[in-house]
């Protein structure tokens, strides 16, 4: 925190100079234009004409300097605002406020096998908590690192063992096991975490894509492949403005035609009527662009007011080309937009190109000057040809690039959680024919680790912990660490324990059953369909792992302990692996039955002076201590010992 402060103090320091700086710009040029009416006033009694010019090309050019300067000072104001922010942001979320990222909510599924259980999406949530990223393809990257284990093909993902080159095969990386794709994660997080203000510049870089809101990859598809956006962001018929634009003389004439024009002025000197065919000349360009206008209308629409986004995108590209990267997989995306593709030219310079390009389109905007800029240069053709040929040699390979930066911000998230967290450790991931599960002082990320209870545990000779305990003992919660922090395990992110081994798994979880009104669905028929789905994915999956909490709820007790006995076997029976928690004691007589399969553990109570008090500690064997009568007891409800 005391980073975060001190960036923050520092941006309130470098802003207050900026913004002295810029106020006393703006004056400047007031007193420009008021000293300038001054000595034109004074210039023109004077009858001086080449005093009159040269005091308009003075005037001219340092008010010109002053606003150019003013605009820089004006970027350079909007990146430390940018800086102050997401640092802000850093505190914020320390005290428990939102983040100014995305929370993920769009990526909630209740039909997923555990991010609703586990609070993976959505406000408050594990997303909400850790992501960094302002573009869609980075927030859609790193909600998918959420949803599964790390799993090949990944074109950024190069073998271990294989050199790193940006023509890797595909074919190789599809040979490479998760363990080894998450330990690359790993090894590029690690390295990203090492360079906070590098993590820190990448923000400001692109925090003007998070608050534009629009996916260009989108915008630049629709673009190249000439399709227009249907209804869901899908792209539909051509719209024809992709369609190539004039021809190869149209294209020899665009660039002739300013010298054309100022020929013809030219030889006016010798002979007066050029200057005539001069002026019709400059007509027939003008009705010819207006002609065109619609055409015109149509790609420039296509790009309306992105040229901001797009130099936001530039700078994220150039930041990651170059830096010195160590790691292989950043290695290997840098070379992928470092190398330029077909056109020799580097990513980041590609994207600048097409900003300037559609900058200069804009000019058409003013009526004044871009009637003039078209007169004289044809400027909406010369502009529109410009942006085909950049098309043709960037369009695929600048709309491939936005997927290293979607990548890069993926893994930044990531790398911030270290940052924040530097205790944390890099868990060891194992295959998955393994069936490893073990950690030391482990606590949910998302409570608080001043008041968190650490707890350990190892799988090592049985399959299955059945938990017991006494109501708000801890057993839901300890479900909730081991689920999260495996997540963020096969993710590749650190983890909040002091030591964690794991090997990969594909997690199901049954704890938050809910009815459905509307789908006429009662709680025990939802959680009938919840357990059949779990049966399914241990059937195909043999290394699913299971977080049960508290079986069939919505049932009478007799029925839910022998359903919940009759699950237990069934899992056993299909060599499954996992957790359950429960309040019925009796299945704990399951270990006696099946000693090399289930091991009992418990969350218990101390009573001191008919006070409850909870350590929230996992213990092995069974809970002896219940404390459902001291509860009721406590809102005045006595209940009958019999």
């Amino acid at each position: 925190m005391e980073y975060y402060y001190k960036n923050i103090e520092q941006a309130g320091t470098i802003l207050a100079g900026l913004n002295r700086r810029i106020n006393l710009l703006a004056l400047s040029r007031l007193g420009v234009i008021l000293l300038g009416a001054a000595l034109f006033f004074w210039i023109v009694q004077t009858e001086s004409f080449w005093a009159l010019i040269a005091l308009f090309f003075v005037l001219l050019i340092t008010f010109a300097l002053l606003v150019w300067r003013q605009s820089r000072l004006e970027e350079q104001r909007v990146r430390w605002r940018a800086f102050a922010a997401i640092n802000q942001n850093e505190i914020q979320l320390k005290e428990g406020q939102s983040n100014h990222y995305d929370d993920g909510a769009a990526y909630r599924d209740p039909a997923h096998p555990y991010s609703d259980d586990l609070d993976i999406y959505g406000d408050r949530s594990l997303y909400a908590r850790i992501n960094r990223s302002a573009t869609r393809q980075g927030r859609d990257l790193l909600a998918a690192y959420l949803a599964a284990p790390a799993a090949a093909p990944a074109t950024s993902e190069v073998p271990a063992a294989a050199p790193v080159t940006s023509d890797t095969s595909n074919t190789a990386r599809e040979t490479l096991g998760t363990p080894a794709l998450i330990s690359l994660r790993q090894e590029a997080i690690r390295e990203m975490a090492a360079d906070r203000e590098w993590c820190q510049q990448l923000q400001v870089d692109l925090f003007h894509a998070r608050q534009d809101g629009r996916d260009l990859k989108q915008v630049l598809e629709h673009y190249v492949s000439g399709k227009r956006a249907e209804a869901g962001g899908q792209p539909s018929k051509s719209d024809g403005s992709n369609a190539d634009f004039g021809n190869k003389l149209l294209s020899y004439y665009v660039k002739l035609a300013p010298y054309l024009v100022i020929t013809v002025f030219a030889l006016s000197y010798w002979i007066p009527l050029m200057a005539n065919l001069g002026l019709w000349l400059m007509i027939a360009h003008l009705l010819f662009s207006l002609g065109y206008a619609g055409r015109v209308n149509q790609i420039g629409g296509k790009f309306d007011k992105i040229s901001a986004l797009l130099r936001t995108i530039s700078a994220a590209l150039t930041s990651i080309e170059n830096k010195n990267w160590q790691s292989r997989m950043m290695v290997g995306l840098s070379e992928r937009v470092r190398s330029g593709g077909t056109s020799g030219l580097s990513i980041s310079l590609a994207i600048r190109r097409l900003a300037g390009l559609l900058e200069k389109l804009d000019y058409r905007l003013n009526m004044l000057v871009g009637a003039l800029m078209n007169m004289i240069f044809l400027w909406d053709f010369r502009q529109v040809l410009a942006l085909q040929e950049w098309r043709r040699l960037h369009g695929r390979e600048v709309i491939e690039a936005l997927d290293v930066v979607g990548e890069t911000e993926a893994l930044m998230s990531l790398a911030v959680l270290r940052i924040n967290h530097a205790d944390w450790c890099f868990p060891g991931i194992h295959p998955e024919t393994d069936r490893v599960l073990a950690f030391s002082e482990m606590n949910h990320p998302l409570i608080d680790q001043s008041v968190a209870i650490a707890n350990s545990y190892s799988k090592q000779d049985h399959r299955i912990a059945l938990i017991t305990g006494s109501n708000m003992a801890g057993k839901s919660t300890f479900l909730r660490t081991v689920g999260v922090n495996t997540v963020l395990a096969l993710a590749g992110a650190p983890v909040c324990a002091k030591n964690m081994q794991v090997s990969v798994m594909h997690l199901i979880t049954y704890m938050r059953i809910r009815d459905s009104l509307q789908e006429s669905t009662s709680t025990f028929k939802a959680e009938l369909d919840r357990m059949k789905m779990l049966l399914q994915i241990i059937q195909e999956q043999p290394s699913a792992y299971f977080l049960i909490d508290e079986m069939l709820r919505g049932t009478n007790s007799v029925d839910k302990y022998k359903g919940s006995k009759a699950i237990i076997k069934k899992l056993i029976a299909a060599q499954a692996s996992g957790m359950v928690a429960t309040h019925d004691l009796q299945l704990s007589v399951l270990e006696a039955e099946h000693p090399d399969v289930i091991r009992n553990y418990h969350f218990d109570i101390q009573v001191v002076d008919g006070e409850m008090l909870f350590d929230y500690r996992l213990k092995e064997g069974e809970c002896k201590i219940f404390n459902a009568s001291l509860l009721l007891r406590g809102i005045g409800i006595e209940v009958d010992p019999a």
